[in-house]
């Protein structure tokens, strides 16, 4: 309604009052924000989000089922990815996290983005760049996962093809491109921005400490799979947030799609690329060697060799990047088209989902949760800002299932051909593929509380009220109390003190100190003179059931 009416004050929300750009203090949500709109003016904001949530959840499946098919042409192949993107313990575990639940876009902005790359076509890149936009206005936080993603995909392709990139054609495209993605989300990142400098908000490395994903966040499914909850132990301790698990029919169809797929060199350059593949296995060794060990030392002459599994694991991403290279290399030599096959799609996603995996981990890796030296992610964090709004490490996550769901659904394609003589063990496959999906995808009922939106006779008096003033509803910096207080705000229609996201305004806390501390009469004088510089605050409600409240 704002953004139709006063769009300059958007992002100037009822929560938080007096603090403006309060709506930057979370995720944009733009895009479903509009779509809830005429349920926001029915009066039943609950609804509109419970139906927000059920319309848009199924999205995620709907666009990498198109995304798979057009990779791989088939339709089981396609229903494959598309459960993995939607049903998989990343998604399920999120089912009370809106916003990350949103990520319909990911896998169109990445297809979009590898077509480009490989065909140079401009509608390829005006739907990758389009999707970036459109998730931009939804999640930052995928946004910035997106950019990492797209450069490691860039990169991984110029490996691929060495010919027929047309540069000058290709940049000009791509700048004027960028410069329409920036036109239209800097009006909306001015805010966040001006948010920043004020308060000098910014998530730091510390702040990750319990929202990484452990290594053993990739094969462990999240709490509430029915077929692994009740395994005797735990391989990571805790699920940080969510669980990037695709399950094991996922992941041995894509280590099927990787094996099916091989295409070995010759000549020199197969024992070049076999040199390189066999390093590669030795640095992830390596990597787990020293992981399982804290870390190894040795001397060797005058020398000290130390191994961490981070610089283990930087080794074998350039050695991946060796790998790629040198299968561009014999590409280039057999003058062959730019268009990729199969082979290099399972190599292209392969490399990202490891890179995006290693990224997931976080400043500092860890093995059931036990520390075991910096990630890549740390010297990533210095030198590309964006990651300094990330908290939740663990959301990198979501390129990687949308690998493993691609590689997946190569893997069953693959399958497929190779029993395409005998149609009645083709489809048996493909039945006993979903049915193991659905047997690991299957989850307990969620934990959901029951609200009520049905106004409380406060909320009434307060609606009556013709004056725009604000409220604050005591006990405050609750979680549960502020949160009900900016829902009720939505019945009165009146500015709230209350709020409550993943950061807040320092008055916040200020005003639960003033307002605990005994009193007779409450509030007491700091807390009266603290209420009385909120302009226009005109009324305290005190919710006497609360626990925290107390006579003293």
């Amino acid at each position: 309604r704002r953004l139709l009416s006063h769009p300059l004050t958007l992002f100037h929300g009822n929560a938080f009052y007096p603090n403006g750009e309060s709506l930057a203090y979370t995720e944009l949500l733009l895009p479903p924000s509009l779509l809830g709109l005429p349920g926001f003016l029915w009066g039943d904001p609950i609804l509109t989000y419970n139906l927000l949530l059920l319309t848009l959840w199924p999205l995620n499946g709907l666009a990498m089922a198109w995304v798979a098919h057009g990779v791989t042409g088939s339709r089981p192949a396609a229903g494959l990815a598309a459960a993995v993107f939607c049903l998989s313990p990343y998604f399920t575990e999120y089912y009370l996290e809106f916003q990350m639940l949103l990520a319909a876009l990911v896998p169109i902005v990445l297809y979009c983005w590898m077509r480009w790359l490989e065909t140079g076509g401009r509608r390829w890149l005006a739907g990758a760049l389009a999707g970036l936009a459109g998730q931009g206005l939804t999640t930052w936080y995928y946004a910035v996962i997106l950019g990492l993603a797209l450069a490691t995909l860039t990169v991984a392709v110029l490996c691929l093809r060495w010919r027929g990139w047309r540069w000058r054609h290709r940049l000009v495209e791509l700048l004027v491109g960028g410069v329409g993605v920036a036109g239209v989300l800097l009006p909306f990142a001015l805010p966040y921005l001006a948010v920043h400098w004020e308060f000098g908000y910014e998530r730091g490395l510390a702040e990750t400490s319990n929202h990484y994903a452990d290594v053993f966040s990739f094969v462990e499914a999240g709490t509430r799979s029915r077929l692994y909850r009740h395994l005797p132990f735990s391989l990571t301790g805790h699920i940080p947030e969510t669980s990037a698990f695709v399950g094991a029919v996922v992941l041995a169809l894509a280590g099927g799609a990787v094996w099916l797929s091989r295409d070995p060199a010759r000549g020199a350059a197969r024992r070049v690329d076999r040199l390189i593949l066999v390093l590669l296995a030795l640095s992830l060794a390596l990597a787990g060697i020293a992981a399982a060990a804290g870390g190894l030392r040795w001397r060797w002459g005058p020398w000290r060799v130390s191994v961490r599994p981070g610089s283990a694991f930087d080794a074998a991403v350039l050695f991946g990047l060796a790998h790629l290279a040198v299968r561009g290399f014999l590409a280039d030599r057999a003058r062959g088209p730019r268009t990729l096959t199969a082979t290099d799609w399972v190599r292209c996603l392969l490399f990202v989902c490891g890179v995006s995996g290693l990224l997931a981990l976080g400043p500092e890796i860890h093995v059931g949760q036990r520390g075991v030296g910096p990630g890549p992610y740390l010297g990533l964090y210095h030198l590309f800002l964006p990651l300094h709004v990330v908290r939740t490490t663990i959301r990198f996550a979501v390129v990687t299932v949308a690998g493993l769901a691609l590689l997946g659904a190569l893997g069953l394609r693959a399958l497929e051909e190779r029993l395409a003589p005998w149609p009645r063990w083709r489809w048996t496959l493909v039945a006993a593929v979903f049915a193991g999906v659905a047997l690991e995808y299957a989850v307990v009922r969620g934990q959901y509380e029951r609200v009520s939106a049905d106004p409380r006779p406060v909320d009434l008096a307060l609606r009556r009220d013709p004056d725009e003033i604000a409220v604050l509803e005591w006990p405050t910096n609750v979680a549960a109390t502020d949160a009900d207080a900016m829902v009720r705000s939505l019945v009165h229609g009146k500015l709230v003190v209350n709020g409550l996201s993943g950061v807040a305004p320092p008055l916040i806390p200020e005003l639960s100190k003033l307002l605990t501390t005994p009193a007779s009469p409450f509030p007491g004088a700091d807390a009266r003179a603290a209420l009385r510089r909120i302009y226009p605050l005109r009324y305290l409600v005190v919710r006497l059931d609360d626990p925290a409240v107390t006579p003293e």
